[in-house]
C-alpha cells in the first residue's frame, strides 16, 4: 500500500473518533454529573478519543512524511500533539473536579459540565478542521 493511501485512510480514520465524541458527549446532557457512573464513562470517552485522534494523527504524520509532504505531515503532527495535549488537560482537570465533587463542592458539577461543553468545542473546531482539510490535501484523490 503505498505511502499516499496510508496517509489518506489514517486522515479519514482520524474522523471517526472525532465524530464518535460529538455524538456521545450530547448524551451526558441527559444525566446529572452529580453520578458517579456519568463521570466515568464522560472520562473513559474523553480518554479514548483523545488518545484514538492522537494515535491516527501520528500514523497520518508518517505517512504523510513517507510520501514527501513534510507540510501536511506536519499539520497531521500538530493534530496528534494537540490531541495528545488536550487529553492530558482535560483529563487532569476532570480528575480534580471528580474530586471536588465527591468532596462536597457544589460548584464541581458546574465545572464538570464546563469541561463537557469545552470538551465537545474543542473536538468539534479540530473535526471540522480535518474534515475541512481533506479536499485542500488530496485535490486529485489517491
Amino acid at each position: 500500500m503505498p505511502l499516499e493511501a496510508i496517509a489518506f485512510a489514517a486522515s479519514i480514520l482520524l474522523l471517526f473518533p472525532m465524530f464518535y465524541f460529538l455524538v456521545t458527549t450530547f448524551a451526558f446532557f441527559l444525566r446529572s454529573l452529580e453520578h458517579p457512573s456519568a463521570t466515568i464513562l464522560l472520562r473513559g470517552v474523553f480518554s479514548v478519543c483523545f488518545l484514538a485522534v492522537a494515535v491516527f494523527g501520528a500514523i497520518g504524520a508518517a505517512g504523510f512524511a513517507g510520501a514527501g509532504r513534510t507540510g501536511v505531515a506536519a499539520g497531521a503532527g500538530l493534530v496528534a500533539l494537540l490531541a495528545f495535549a488536550a487529553r492530558t488537560w482535560f483529563l487532569a482537570r476532570i480528575d480534580r473536579a471528580v474530586q471536588a465533587r465527591d468532596g462536597g463542592d457544589a460548584g464541581a458539577v458546574r465545572q464538570l459540565r464546563r469541561l463537557q461543553v469545552g470538551g465537545m468545542a474543542y473536538n468539534a473546531a479540530q473535526f471540522l478542521t480535518v474534515l475541512g482539510s481533506i479536499p485542500a490535501v488530496f485535490p486529485n484523490g489517491i
